[in-house]
């Protein structure tokens, strides 16, 4: 996959778990390019193009932007809409669905039995398996010690559950070291993920520490690409 915007003379690589830093020293350069890319990947329509062998494909489907690296909730909605949709199939399914007719029947009985012994009168609706399923409170079961640690866990449940295997991390720098990002890189370049970290001005040893392809965009919008 490959990110392209008519403003710009380069591509983002997101192909087999590529990784770019773009490092934007303009904060109006560099706000403009967050908030549009923002915008795109909730939906909306703009100049960013995802293609993939020389064919447009929605962004919003593979590509997830994190504005903060520290500060989100790994209960996405996202995930949890995607997560009640395949346990619904999954309910349905040749191996559960004699299970699920008797939990929708024993169900059914429990009704009519409160309706016919409740003193006043009462008339119900029974519900679908997927409201049953979201009373049950089925969520994703994670794990982490840390920040970096739930960074990751929040980056693979997207994947799993979305199919995302693109991401766009905005300001990590400001939040984790030399070690920490580079530990972070390591784990994404073994499972697939594809990156594009998002800076404003950075430290010129910082960026020749890291092994990534690096895009610097100066102050007047002029750009010097860097290989790993």
């Amino acid at each position: 996959m490959k990110l392209v915007h008519p403003s710009w003379p380069f591509q983002i690589d997101f192909s087999d778990g590529k990784q770019t830093l773009i490092s934007i020293e303009n904060p109006r350069i560099l706000r403009k390019f967050i908030s549009e890319l923002e915008i795109q990947l909730q939906g909306e329509s703009g100049e960013f193009v995802l293609s993939e062998d020389s064919r447009v494909i929605p962004l919003e489907k593979h590509l997830f932007i994190i504005p903060s690296p520290i500060i989100f909730q790994i209960e996405d909605k996202r995930i949890q809409t995607r997560l009640q949709a395949m346990l619904k199939t999954f309910a349905v399914s040749c191996d559960l669905v004699m299970a699920t007719n008797e939990i929708l029947s024993a169900l059914e009985k429990y009704a009519e039995i409160i309706s016919d012994c409740f003193p006043l009168r009462v008339r119900y609706e029974l519900p679908e398996i997927s409201t049953v399923l979201k009373v049950l409170g089925f969520e994703p079961e994670y794990e982490f010690a840390n920040a970096l640690e739930k960074l990751l866990e929040y980056m693979n449940l997207l994947y799993e559950y979305c199919g995302i295997t693109g991401f766009v991390i905005v300001g990590l720098s400001m939040y984790f070291d030399s070690d920490e990002i580079h530990l972070l890189l390591s784990e994404c370049r073994s499972l697939k993920h594809s990156l594009l970290l998002v800076e404003g001005r950075c430290d010129e040893c910082f960026l020749k520490t890291l092994p990534i392809h690096k895009l610097i965009i100066d102050y007047d919008g002029c750009v010097i690409d860097s290989e790993g």
